[in-house]
Parts: C-alpha cells; structure tokens; sequence
C-alpha cells in the first residue's frame, strides 16, 4: 500500500527555557551532594593513608633488612661446628635459591584457590571481617541491674537468693 505524504504539523511557538526544572533543580542538588561527598572521602583516604604511613622507614631500607639466626661456633679451621646459640633455627636464603615447588606448596597452604581467582574472595573477605569483628561481651548486656542479676542466676543455676560473689567466696 502506498503511503500518502504526511502534511507538515504545525509547529508550535514554545519559547526556550531560561532555568531548569523542578527535576533539573533536584539532579543537580544529588549530583553536588555527590561530588562534595566524594571530594571528603578522597581527603580522608589521603589523610589515612598519611597518617597511617608517618614515620615509616622508607621502602628503600628494605634492602638492608637482616634477619635474626643463630650464633654459630666453629673450630680454628672453620670446618667442624662446635655448638649452635640463639632461639631462631633460621638460614637466610636468597627468594631465587629457593625451588619453585616450595614457593607453590606455600602458596598453596595460605590459599587453596590461588590459582583460581582473581586476587579476592568476596566471600573470604566477608569472612574475615566478620571474624575480625569486637563481639560483645556476655556480661556487657543493656540490661538493669536486676534482670540482669535474674538472667545471670538463671543461666548459673542459682536459686534468687545466692550470688555468685558469696559462693566463690566460701568455695
């Protein structure tokens, strides 16, 4: 079927909009908000980090850490060892010295899936947080003095009338 050409729709006269909407108002708050807020956490991860970092020795000292081993004493010709003293049962060894096995098999020890994921476990780090987390202790409870005196007797096996301080007292 053929279409027959449209006729041109009036155009209407809408004059140009010299400040924004309502909602443009509204974008434009969230999006400040946004960037203030983003600008504070940068200055604070900055001034974490350079708060965290003041007063370390600089990374070029690494080269010259030395590790604690034990005094070791020889005879006059150097050969035959004599006795061994120091609480350390430690060689240093150069990392290139050390066979690629051993370097896999301690790397397999710390993290089973090393070789799998990506450097991060969502769900190992979670862990960790969580197990990294300060627990309540059982007696910081919210409670009044006296239920929490009834719910410590009760847990105890206490009848109302004793209390722990005179039993451990007599015991």
């Amino acid at each position: 079927m053929y279409d027959a050409p449209r006729t041109a729709r009036p155009v209407r006269d809408v004059e140009p909009r010299t400040a924004p909407s309502a909602a443009g108002w509204i974008a434009l708050a969230i999006w400040t908000g946004l960037a203030i807020l983003a600008f504070f956490a940068a200055v604070g991860v900055v001034g974490a980090f350079s708060r965290l970092t003041d007063g370390l020795d600089p990374v070029t000292n690494l080269k010259d850490i030395t590790f604690s081993q034990q005094s070791v004493i020889v005879d006059r010709t150097g050969k035959v060892e004599l006795a061994r003293f120091g609480g350390e049962k430690r060689e240093v060894v150069a990392f290139a010295d050390i066979p690629p096995i051993v370097i896999d098999a301690q790397t397999a020890v710390e993290d089973k899936t090393f070789w799998d994921n990506a450097g991060s476990r969502r769900a190992s780090t979670a862990s960790a947080a969580a197990a990294a987390a300060p627990r309540p202790s059982p007696s910081s409870s919210s409670g009044s003095g006296s239920s929490t005196r009834i719910s410590s007797r009760t847990r105890i096996g206490r009848s109302s009338g004793s209390s722990r301080r005179s039993s451990s007292r007599s015991a």
